[in-house]
């Protein structure tokens, strides 16, 4: 109860939510970020590997532009 009253979380540090890149399988930006970080190989080695841990554009691949996006941002 104490949560939904208008102010509760006033002075609490809580971070924005990480903004959803995938719906099929639910994955969110924090997620695919702290997933990039430890592959290496090109661009295409590591969005194969990202794909392989979260299943992340397996699926219907609109999430895909992204995905490469931030594949090779990183």
């Amino acid at each position: 109860r104490g949560l939904l009253a208008p102010g509760a979380l006033l002075g609490l540090d809580v971070p924005p939510p990480s903004p959803q890149v995938c719906t099929c399988f639910d994955v969110r930006e924090d997620r695919i970020l702290a997933t990039l970080q430890p592959l290496t190989g090109s661009p295409e080695a590591r969005l194969v590997g990202l794909q392989s841990a979260l299943k992340c554009g397996t699926n219907c691949g609109s999430c895909l532009p992204t995905l490469r996006r931030l594949v090779a941002a990183r």
